[in-house]
Formats: structure tokens, sequence, C-alpha cells
């Protein structure tokens, strides 16, 4: 529940950062002579405190999963498609006694901070879903919860996954020296990207 709220600049290097606690509004200095963002869908907005707003860092798109008040159809994780040419490749598993479905990517605004899933957007993965496993005749109503976050997106209001992690030296770039700002792609990779 600390928020970065601004650099703290000595000369033309990162002299460490000011912070404020949101839950008891106490603000905080921390001295450092590096500053690593790493802050995952909030990585432009702590650059653009920082220094300012890096496009590649974060462009947001939505992906989720949906609980559903069925049944499992397996015990184990199943990988499903329909017969769409251009069907993706679904997952439906058990989870605590019904099946959780995904995952659906949709592409967002660049502006997008929030993953806010559209009723469409459950209609519609709910159909790929109904092709995949015509006996499920899934509707609305049969979905319980909707597990949803960002991922980084290769192009602005596109699908298109993130494949490779963005590390921006601000100081080559004009910012401070010793501000570095990262957008990673997948937890799995995060140690790789940190070295």
């Amino acid at each position: 529940y600390v928020e970065a709220e601004r650099a703290i600049v000595d000369g033309d290097g990162i002299a460490g950062l000011e912070a404020r606690d949101r839950v008891t509004g106490r603000a905080y200095q921390f001295q450092a002579s590096r500053v690593i963002n790493a802050t995952g869908s909030w990585s432009r907005l702590v650059a653009r405190r920082m220094d300012r707003d890096i496009a590649p860092l974060f462009r947001p798109t939505l992906a989720f999963n949906l609980l559903i008040n069925r049944p499992p159809i397996a015990e184990v994780a199943v990988a499903i498609h329909s017969r769409h040419a251009d069907a993706r490749v679904l997952f439906i598993l058990p989870w605590k006694g019904r099946l959780l479905a995904g995952t659906c990517h949709c592409g967002l605004p660049e502006t997008a901070s929030q993953p806010a899933v559209t009723e469409e957007q459950v209609s519609w993965f709910l159909g790929e879903l109904n092709a995949a496993v015509p006996c499920l005749n899934l509707v609305p109503e049969d979905v319980v919860h909707i597990y949803a976050g960002l991922l980084p997106g290769r192009r602005p209001g596109k699908a298109d996954l993130a494949t490779r992690a963005v590390i921006y030296d601000h100081g080559a770039h004009g910012g401070p020296q010793g501000l570095y700002s990262i957008s990673g792609v997948k937890f799995t990779t995060a140690r790789r990207v940190a070295e």
C-alpha cells in the first residue's frame, strides 16, 4: 500500500524516491542511487511520474478466465478448440468442483488501466467454449466469477501479447541516470529479465 509518487533527482542522477503509505497517509523518502520501476501494468504511470511516458513499456491487453457453475468434465486440465479455422486453444480444468475456462485475450485502448470485462466479451467467449464442447451449452447465467487481468501487448488495441521484455534505461535517453523501467511478459521469465 505504499505508492511511489516522485523521483528524487540530484543533478542528472537519481537519488531516490518519495512515496506515500496509502493507508496512513505518511510520506517517506527512500535514498538510492538506482531505482527500478518494475510495476507491471502500472509501469508507464510510474515512468511518467519519475521521468516521462514510455509507450512500449506496457500496452494493455485484457486476459480473463471464467469460473463456471458446472461440474468438471475431467479430473485434469483439458486443451480444447472449436472447428473454426481461426480457433485458439482453450483450457478447461476442474476448480473446487466447478469448471474454470480460459484464457480469453482481448485488445484494449492504450489508456486502459483496469481489467474490465464486458457482457459482450463474456458472451463471445462462451460461444467459443460452446463451439468447442457443444454439450456444455453454456449461458451467461452459468458464470460464477470472472478472473481478469492486464497483460502487455505488442500493439495498441490488439490482443497480440508481447513476447519480449522491455528494459528502458532512462539515463541513456536524457532522463535521470540510475532510473530503469522494466516490463516483463510473464512470471516464468521474470528471473531471466532480472538477471
